[in-house]
C-alpha cells in the first residue's frame, strides 16, 4: 500500500510541475517568448534533420564505393603476397633435396671414415 501512495504522489507532483510549466509558457509574456523560441529552434532542428536524411543515401553510396575500392586494393595486395609466398616455397622445396643429400654425405663420411685409433703405450 505504501508503494501505491508513493506512486500516486509521484504522479501528482509530476502533473503539478507539468501544469505549472504549461501555464508559464502559455499565460505569461516571457513564457510565450520562450515557447516561440523553442518552437523556432525545433523547426530549425527538424529542417536540419530533414536535410541530413535526404543527403544520407548519397553519402552511403559514396562510402560504399570507397569501401569497394579499398577492398579491391587489399585483395590485390593479398594476391601479390600469396604469389610471393608461393614462389619462396617452391624455391625452398627445390633446395631441400640438395640439403638432404649433403647431410647424408656428411653422415656417411662421419660414420664410415677410417679413424686412426690411438696406440696404447705399455
Amino acid at each position: 500500500m505504501s508503494d501505491e501512495k508513493n506512486n500516486s504522489f509521484s504522479t501528482f507532483i509530476t502533473g503539478v510541475v507539468f501544469g505549472a510549466a504549461l501555464t508559464f509558457l502559455f499565460a505569461t509574456k516571457t513564457g510565450r517568448k520562450i515557447k516561440d523560441e523553442l518552437l523556432e529552434e525545433g523547426s530549425r532542428l527538424i529542417d536540419t534533420l530533414t536535410e541530413e536524411i535526404e543527403d544520407a543515401p548519397q553519402e552511403i553510396k559514396e562510402t560504399k564505393k570507397e569501401i569497394k575500392k579499398e577492398l579491391a586494393q587489399k585483395a590485390e595486395q593479398i594476391e601479390d603476397f600469396k604469389e610471393a609466398v608461393g614462389d619462396s616455397a617452391q624455391e625452398i622445396l627445390r633446395e631441400v633435396p640438395e640439403q638432404v643429400e649433403n647431410i647424408q654425405k656428411k653422415g656417411r663420411h662421419f660414420f664410415f671414415s677410417k679413424k686412426s685409433s690411438p696406440k696404447s703405450e705399455s
